[in-house]
């Protein structure tokens, strides 16, 4: 079809190492690109192998992990949202009402910020995790990881919960085992850390609803349930008019106290050097910053 479809896919060959939510997930993204302004055309191209016939074959269970709840409802997999105007909150209220209801009753609920590359957006997610009040994990790229911005928000600074060593927390097998989230809520681009992908892998089934301006997947894992077309901000917007009860206060306490006693191992590796070390220098320099300064390593 040349350049003339609006998405194209090539699905591996089928085997039972490939996870059957990956095929449900590209058949979604090709819906929404096909039905979407303005809609066309997709191809998926199925490959098989030979011989082509119908005798029985044993195959494990393991690739229908996470399809529990795709199965017993008539939903599907990932569902696709688009907002696309300033007013895009009252415009999509019918299908932002299932979002909205899902991050309602979360009771072990985790926002994470992925790549974001505005002020506006750097903003709007600050006044998303103050009205949530869920642990935040903010990526080495999200802009968030210094929190300069928070100069602004001094008297509800101690409400905001950065697990900010959450990717060397999960080096531990018990803290991996237990750190399992009912809801997550990412704004932003791909999350760089590979061992908190992988927990957001191990979290499945749980509620992934991911938020960004473009239609493309960021979706290795095949998890995401919730895929929302939106900028940051208008995404935000309509959050900030709902009401978010509190999540249970067990799971806040045990990330930040984690996240304490990672921080106070950390530093005091660091700062038991005797002599200059890069570890050092950049464990430093970072509180010497202020807002709109920025480091480069």
């Amino acid at each position: 079809f040349g350049s003339f479809v609006r998405f194209f896919y090539g699905l591996p060959a089928p085997t039972d190492d490939i996870p059957a939510r990956m095929v449900l997930t590209t058949i979604d993204s090709a819906v929404y690109w096909a039905t979407s302004s303005p809609c066309g055309p997709v191809h998926i191209n199925c490959p098989f192998r030979e011989p082509l016939d119908n005798s029985l074959r044993k195959w494990t269970l393991s690739c229908l992990k996470g399809l529990d709840f795709w199965i017993s409802s008539a939903e599907p997999f990932t569902n696709y949202i688009q907002m696309q105007h300033s007013y895009a909150c009252n415009v999509a209220q019918g299908q932002m009402a299932e979002v909205l209801n899902v991050i309602q009753r979360a009771n072990r609920g985790l926002l994470l910020i992925g790549a974001i590359h505005t002020e506006d957006d750097i903003w709007a997610a600050l006044f998303l995790a103050k009205h949530l009040l869920w642990p935040v994990v903010a990526d080495v790229l999200s802009g968030l990881r210094l929190r300069k911005y928070l100069t602004s928000f001094s008297e509800f600074e101690e409400k905001f919960l950065f697990v900010d060593h959450l990717d060397h927390s999960l080096l531990s097998n018990s803290v991996r085992t237990w750190a399992q989230a009912d809801v997550i809520v990412q704004i932003g681009s791909r999350i760089t850390s590979k061992r908190i992908s992988q927990m957001l892998e191990d979290c499945s089934p749980c509620s992934y609803i991911m938020v960004d301006k473009h239609p493309s997947r960021h979706d290795s894992s095949h998890i995401v349930t919730h895929r929302i077309q939106s900028t940051i901000t208008q995404f935000v917007d309509c959050l900030l008019k709902a009401l978010i009860p509190p999540i249970s206060s067990k799971w806040s306490c045990f990330l930040q106290a984690l996240d304490m006693m990672v921080a106070w191992e950390i530093s005091f590796l660091v700062l038991s050097e005797y002599y200059l070390t890069e570890p050092y220098v950049a464990h430093v320099i970072p509180d010497a910053l202020h807002c709109g300064s920025a480091i480069f390593v």
